[in-house]
């Protein structure tokens, strides 16, 4: 779980801690993340949730500012973490919203970057994959509070949405680093969700 202990929070801290809009920026990005998802459920929070992204959009203007494109790479190693945090952010906004798994363009759209490189300061593909792979990890564990919150219709949907993810994984041609590692759990994480979705089959609460 992960987005709105931020929504909820964000506010509250950013006033009693007397914070600048730049601090606050920091802040809603190094917050820790968990406990979220399934508070993140109702519209009205999301949709508070995606206001939040206006800070993180004008900090990533700031730093387009700083950082010319021919020198991303150089210093790609300062926000690689922060991008990768954000990105499966905004990864489970979207699946809470939608059920639907966020594209590279929707997210450099909602940071204010591009896609390309050859466009400027953009959204780096390991970066986006890693953040996907974050979404993964989290899902498990959605379904997991679903089943403990009495909702069991949702670890079925979201054991196809895993499963679909895993098969695009399976395409492409990873090389034996980082996110070759977290891929392989991926493979925990749908096994983890098959196994509550079993359990709610042979205990009859599957729903019709």
């Amino acid at each position: 779980a992960v987005f709105i202990k931020q929504v909820v929070w964000f506010s509250m801290y950013t006033n009693k801690l007397n914070l600048t809009d730049r601090q606050a920026g920091r802040y809603f990005l190094l917050r820790d993340w968990f406990l979220i998802a399934h508070l993140c459920i109702a519209k009205g929070l999301c949709a508070k949730a995606r206001e939040k992204f206006t800070v993180v959009q004008g900090q990533y203007a700031e730093l387009q500012s700083r950082v010319s494109s021919s020198e991303y790479y150089r210093y790609h190693d300062h926000w690689r973490n922060v991008t990768q945090t954000v990105t499966f952010s905004a990864a489970l906004l979207v699946y809470l919203e939608s059920e639907k798994l966020i594209t590279r363009d929707e997210l450099a759209a909602l940071l204010g970057v591009h896609v390309g490189a050859a466009e400027g300061f953009h959204i780096d593909l390991e970066d986006f994959l890693m953040g996907l792979l974050n979404l993964a990890s989290e899902l498990a564990r959605l379904a997991v509070n679903s089943v403990t919150a009495a909702d069991y219709e949702r670890p079925f949907r979201i054991s196809v949405f895993l499963s679909e993810l895993s098969d695009g994984f399976r395409l492409l041609n990873l090389k034996n680093d980082a996110l070759r590692r977290r891929f392989d759990g991926l493979k925990y994480d749908v096994k983890k969700v098959e196994e509550v979705v079993y359990d709610i089959t042979i205990r009859g609460l599957k729903p019709s």
